[in-house]
């Protein structure tokens, strides 16, 4: 049976594909010679993907924890906070990059789009995650 299209909504791994969504994103602008060049990689744009990478990984790691009780699902808490917290990392080195280098206004309003919308879903995923905590058995 299928869902009238305005009452769907997102899938339970949409905070995964969507991570895996913006990475891609991330790298395929962060390694254009037309955005950032390649002489100053090493200083801006190689932290800029460690990031979305150490971002995407944490994401992964904490949809990996299948919690069935309070210390497992406080660790795929912790987790979900480190995600969000790298997250507002690759934020403020997307916020630098057109100060410093050629990123066009699109590309940066699309970056800044994907980066919030992630942000928004995971903090949500967390909230659902606090609110299982109190049902799990010790």
């Amino acid at each position: 049976m299928s869902v009238v299209k305005g009452e769907r909504g997102e899938t339970k791994l949409a905070v995964v594909d969507r991570a895996e969504d913006l990475a891609g994103y991330t790298l395929k602008i962060a390694t254009n010679e037309n955005h950032f060049p390649k002489r100053y990689r090493w200083c801006f744009t190689g932290k800029m993907c460690d990031a979305v990478l150490e971002f995407n990984q944490l994401v992964h790691e904490a949809n990996a924890i299948y919690a069935r009780t309070k210390d497992e699902m406080k660790v795929r808490l912790q987790i979900e906070m480190r995600a969000i917290a790298k997250l507002s990392g690759l934020e403020s080195y997307v916020n630098v990059a057109p100060k410093i280098y050629d990123v066009s206004l699109q590309n940066l309003e699309n970056w800044l789009n994907k980066i919030s919308y992630e942000k928004t879903l995971l903090i949500k995923w967390r909230e659902s995650d606090i609110h299982k905590l109190d049902v799990l058995p010790d």
